[in-house]
């Protein structure tokens, strides 16, 4: 007898008769793939279970070196024209958007993908992954599901700013248990909502399936919305979390009201900077990926100038390059070297590390002077200073 609020298999399997579930194949395109009914997909009389999914294994991308290429005749630009085309990209190479064609598979990218895959594979019921702004997480969670097999269906909030109950429905809609405005989800819309999860939930485990729910950006999610994450990880090993911010993340899962969610983190994970001596290859492949005929090279000056800028967040080596290319578009320049590489860093309001240094010692020096002039005006009029010390009792 089914329960208000819930769901029984047979209505979720007609609820999921639309749910696309085919394999995920990375491709430079997304081509719509032809919906089967769930229970084609998701067999479960006469077939053994396949063996969960395993982490893979990375390569890091092969990298054909070009040779620095300078300019015969210095060419102006067409100012209508952007330095894609000046440059011969046939894709912006350092842009922002996450794209899966310029993964580079640096050795914190690849430490970070292994422990997340790894805990999706053993159906962790929570599982964290930190990093700083500009880190690569976003991108790393596209590969990571990328990689998953059809009996894991996937859901991605990508905006924490929304209530528990619009989450709740997020995820729904996202695993096809229902549509944005659900007439189940109008009255008691929390009791509906969770009931539907649950059954949901349920439904996954008779099927042999699981499903996994990454919040992006959670750091940022509302107290009343990250304490109640507890409902999310009630599937029985169904339901799988994930977890994705900043440090302060770590902060707010210490609070205690989220104990409870606290024991059932199985893995944490840090998505760290690439290594200095991984930058030149990083830089290298995103050019070639823009435009393997592309006419420009960053010198190796210019690139000691972004890995110590950047401090190896790609996010930040990503802003400095497209900007210096776009001061090369400008100049016309033939190559990017160090000049145009500071110029963006100052453009983009970093300061350089002997600019750093100068500032720091200009700072210790003006402290020093002002002990200095203090000390010697206590010199100078020791008698008054004798007095003032004496009504003080010192």
């Amino acid at each position: 007898m089914t329960e208000k609020g819930s769901l029984d298999e047979a209505g979720f399997l007609e609820s999921l008769s639309h749910l696309n579930v085919e394999k995920r194949k990375p491709t430079k395109t997304t081509k719509t793939a032809a919906r089967v009914p769930l229970t084609d997909a998701f067999p479960t009389a006469g077939v053994e279970r396949p063996p969960d999914p395993t982490p893979g294994i990375f390569e890091a991308p092969t990298l054909v070196t070009r040779p620095l290429r300078l300019a015969a005749e210095p060419v102006s630009p067409n100012p209508s024209a952007g330095y894609e085309t000046f440059y011969g990209f046939h894709d912006r190479p350092f842009g922002p958007a996450p794209d899966l064609r310029f993964l580079y598979h640096s050795a914190a990218y690849d430490a970070a993908s292994e422990a997340l895959l790894t805990a999706i594979s053993r159906r962790d019921a929570v599982t964290v992954l930190t990093g700083v702004a500009g880190a690569g997480k976003t991108l790393l969670a596209a590969a990571v599901i990328d990689q998953l097999d059809r009996r894991t269906m996937t859901s991605v909030i990508r905006d924490p700013s929304v209530t528990l109950d619009d989450l709740l429905e997020r995820i729904l809609v996202d695993f096809g248990v229902m549509k944005p405005g659900d007439s189940r989800a109008r009255g008691g819309r929390h009791d509906a909502l969770t009931g539907a999860l649950q059954s949901f939930s349920a439904s996954l485990a008779t099927l042999q399936a699981a499903a996994v729910i990454v919040i992006d950006d959670a750091h940022r999610l509302a107290p009343d919305v990250i304490d109640h994450l507890d409902i999310l990880t009630s599937g029985g090993g169904s339901l799988v979390l994930v977890l994705m911010g900043e440090p302060p993340l770590l902060r707010a899962l210490k609070r205690p009201a989220l104990r409870g969610l606290a024991e059932r983190i199985a893995a944490r994970a840090v998505l760290g900077p690439i290594a200095r001596d991984e930058i030149a290859g990083y830089i290298s492949h995103r050019m070639l990926v823009g435009g393997e005929a592309a006419r420009i090279d960053f010198d190796d000056a210019a690139v000691r100038i972004v890995a110590a800028v950047s401090s190896g967040v790609p996010g930040v080596v990503n802003a400095i390059c497209d900007r210096a290319l776009v001061l090369g578009f400008e100049s016309s320049a033939g190559a990017i070297d160090a000049s145009l590489a500071e110029a963006a860093a100052h453009d983009l309001g970093f300061v350089l590390a002997s600019e750093r240094r100068a500032l720091t010692r200009a700072i210790l020096l003006y402290v020093a002077l002002m002990v200095m002039g203090a000390a010697g005006a206590a010199l100078l009029f020791w008698d008054r200073v004798e007095q003032i010390l004496k009504r003080l009792h010192w």
